[in-house]
């Protein structure tokens, strides 16, 4: 099993964390070997045996996750309940409560992982281009705060995500962020192509986080590339690519204990 963990996040006592690979678990082919994505098309017993392994490895009461939608909505989570088409749709979620593991699917986009270093107050984010451009890290550190953590208390971490040399895009992707500032064009570098670029997700995602809340404890941001990283991860940029008809997801989770 493959897991990536922040140094930030494993400084802070209260918590268990990880950004898990795709391996570790019981699924085959496409989905080989710790799929977690219900919405594949995996067997669902594939899918329950392998989040059973992440809520072992957190040492939680279970793994809870939403139905992310690209969005900027972050639920409030309480309790433990059925994960299945019911679940609220949502990118993020906080908890003050012990031993429930909030987990973001991706298969390139950017896990966030955040805690209150001094507080029980943890939360957690799925950001593509299009969550990061509403500002889901920052709606996330905002809802935080609302349930009691104190900015300068606030670790985030995002995890492995698709980098800058694996995410070509065009014109109209790359002038959608020019019209949001002129300062965005530190996130590109242009391609290989005539009128493509490659946009630097992470650092957008975490320049935008500290403009807005300039005063967090600490923001690091992972390097491992998804889309480049086939024994690793999962991509779905790197199965459009290889013309596949799926592919599986990651989970990143975070629990207090």
């Amino acid at each position: 099993m493959y897991i990536y963990e922040d140094e930030a996040l494993k400084s802070v006592a209260h918590i268990k964390h990880g950004f898990f690979g795709r391996q570790g678990g019981v699924s085959e082919g496409l989905y080989k070997s710790l799929n977690v994505g219900f919405s594949t098309k995996d067997t669902e017993e594939n899918i329950v045996h392998n989040r059973a392994v992440i809520r072992r490895a957190l040492d939680s009461n279970g793994v809870i996750t939403v139905n992310q939608v690209h969005g900027a909505d972050i639920v409030n989570v309480g309790s433990l309940t059925v994960q299945d088409a019911s679940a609220p749709q949502a990118d993020g979620m906080v908890t003050q409560h012990e031993k429930i593991a909030l987990g973001i699917l991706t298969a390139d986009c950017v896990p966030i992982l955040a805690v209150d270093r001094h507080k029980k107050i943890a939360g957690a984010a799925h950001s593509g281009w299009g969550g990061a451009f509403k500002g889901i890290g920052q709606h996330l550190i905002k809802r935080m705060i609302a349930n009691g953590a104190v900015e300068k208390d606030i670790i985030i971490a995002l995890g492995p995500c698709i980098q800058q040399k694996s995410y070509e895009v065009d014109e109209s992707f790359y002038q959608r962020f020019i019209e949001q500032s002129e300062g965005n064009r530190a996130f590109f570098k242009e391609g290989d192509r005539d009128g493509h670029y490659l946009f630097n997700l992470p650092s957008y995602i975490s320049r935008q986080i500290q403009k807005d809340y300039p005063r967090l404890y600490a923001v690091s941001v992972c390097d491992e590339d998804t889309y480049s990283q086939s024994n690793l991860f999962f991509s779905y940029r790197r199965s459009c690519h290889n013309s596949e008809d799926d592919y599986g997801r990651q989970i990143s989770a975070i629990s207090l204990i």
